[in-house]
């Protein structure tokens, strides 16, 4: 196994309830995205959702958008209210050693 597989992750992170997966192709110079997207439930407010950003998404959307959910539960005590969660990352992982 090279140092690049045990580094980046080959498989995207499970996607539950309300979550969807975007893929954006290379253009030019620019490598592709693959963005992740999770929304609370119910209507948005007039001003819109907070978004939350989580770079290196293959890794931790998913976690970031189940504590965000999880804190979302209790705003009194956790004083964290419903946010988006969108993770971001350059795809193809073949790709991704050129950026480091």
């Amino acid at each position: 196994m090279d140092s690049a597989s045990r580094v980046f992750s080959t498989s995207s992170p499970p996607l539950s309830g309300g979550c969807r997966a975007l893929s954006l192709g290379a253009e030019g110079d620019a490598p592709g995205l693959t963005l992740w997207l999770s929304a609370p439930e119910g209507e948005p407010p007039a001003e819109g959702w907070p978004l939350l950003i989580v770079l290196e998404g293959e890794a931790y959307f998913t976690a970031a958008a189940e504590c965000a959910r999880r804190l979302a539960r209790l705003p009194q005590k956790t004083r964290v209210g419903p946010m988006m969660v969108m993770g971001v990352a350059l795809a193809p992982d073949a790709e991704r050693l050129g950026a480091f």
